[in-house]
């Protein structure tokens, strides 16, 4: 059930969504054309796992000027979901600086071509409690916005189905439900989880996340900043019940006290999260193709660090480093290739097992998927 459009006609309003090829942007689109709106979607990128329904989607720099006056141009209403998310504030300059200049740059060209309302999601991932900062929003909404009315969101972490794993933290939902599914399908029954079972988060399911972009658009006495709060769990409980889904027991290497509550809302979202999930590796495993020149080769520098080498057709292509978690048990990595002829080799590892002498990760303790995978 999607927010209440009683005080807006949704034939008659033009819709921007930016960010429109991201987790959230893409559910949003979809929400708002079934509730019969016109969507411009924009981004830098299409949606990964499924086609938008957006009326119009554009490929857009909003880091640049011209690319939001293009974007806003023709609207009556932006949702500015754009930035890229952070685990940390301040964790990385560059993107701090490009999403201080898309959000400007998209609140003043909404001002600029007469935009009546644009909604800002917050870039954390976690709601702060002080006052300071949203005295800050208050007078840059002020100031770049002029006299579009500007309303921001505060979200914490979001998760659901179409989430890419790859792009989020080792402890993201989407990101744990992809660990324990490679584990779940190698039949492996016990999962090292890289989590402070004692770790307290806010989790919020994109349907409900929608629900409250949508209410700050369109409820006319909406705050200038609103706190979304979600549901406050400790980390370990969430790899419990993920564990439960896949079949797994999570070994976790802070326990700390388990609490159990009676009914729990989060584990539906969990249950469709963990199923999508399951079902996109299904589907990679599927796709694999035996080819006698690929694999993948593995060193390891005494350092709880791998680097790895991918070879297409006898030939080495990608490489890179991966940073095992502590302690170490399993680990999974996926680097994908992408050869001279478009087809995408994924190379699937799964269990990278600790020696029993010492403690320290083995290679030849690791089991490997390796194939070509045209997509």
């Amino acid at each position: 059930m999607h927010g209440s459009t009683s005080a807006v006609k949704p034939s008659t309003r033009r819709v921007l969504v930016t960010g429109a090829g991201g987790f959230i942007g893409h559910h949003l689109v979809t929400a708002l054309k079934t509730m019969g709106f016109w969507v411009r979607g924009v981004d830098v990128r299409f949606p990964p796992f499924a086609s938008s329904l957006a009326d119009d989607f554009r490929l857009l720099d909003l880091t640049e000027r011209r690319g939001c006056l293009d974007a806003t141009r023709g609207v009556d209403d932006v949702f500015a979901l754009a930035a890229g998310a952070r685990h940390a504030p301040m964790d990385d300059a560059t993107t701090l600086h490009n999403d201080v200049l898309v959000v400007s740059n998209t609140a003043m060209a909404a001002s600029e071509n007469g935009v009546a309302r644009v909604v800002v999601a917050s870039t954390y991932t976690e709601a702060d409690d002080a006052d300071e900062p949203v005295r800050l929003v208050r007078e840059l909404a002020r100031r770049w916005a002029g006299d579009t009315d500007l309303r921001v969101v505060r979200l914490p972490h979001v998760f659901g189905e179409l989430d890419a794993w790859d792009r989020r933290s080792d402890r993201s939902i989407a990101r744990l439900c992809r660990r324990f599914a490679g584990a779940a399908l190698a039949g492996d029954p016990v999962l090292e989880a890289p989590i402070d079972r004692r770790c307290r988060r806010r989790y919020l399911y994109v349907d409900d996340c929608v629900d409250a972009l949508l209410e700050a658009m369109w409820t006319p006495s909406a705050a200038t900043v609103t706190d979304v709060a979600g549901e406050l769990h400790s980390e370990g409980d969430v790899v419990d019940e993920i564990g439960q889904l896949a079949g797994i027991e999570a070994s976790v290497g802070s326990r700390g006290r388990r609490r159990r509550k009676q009914g729990n809302p989060l584990l539906e979202g969990l249950s469709r999260t963990y199923r999508w999930v399951e079902s996109e590796t299904r589907r990679e495993l599927a796709a694999l193709r035996p080819d006698d020149g690929g694999g993948l080769e593995l060193a390891y520098d005494e350092s709880d660090t791998f680097a790895y080498t991918v070879f297409i057709d006898g030939e080495p292509g990608e490489e890179g480093y991966v940073v095992l978690s502590e302690p170490l048990r399993d680990y999974v990595i996926a680097p994908d290739y992408r050869g001279d002829d478009g087809d995408e080799s994924l190379m699937l590892i799964t269990h990278v097992h600790a020696h029993p002498e010492d403690g320290r990760p083995g290679v030849a303790a690791g089991s490997l998927l390796a194939g070509s995978a045209g997509r």
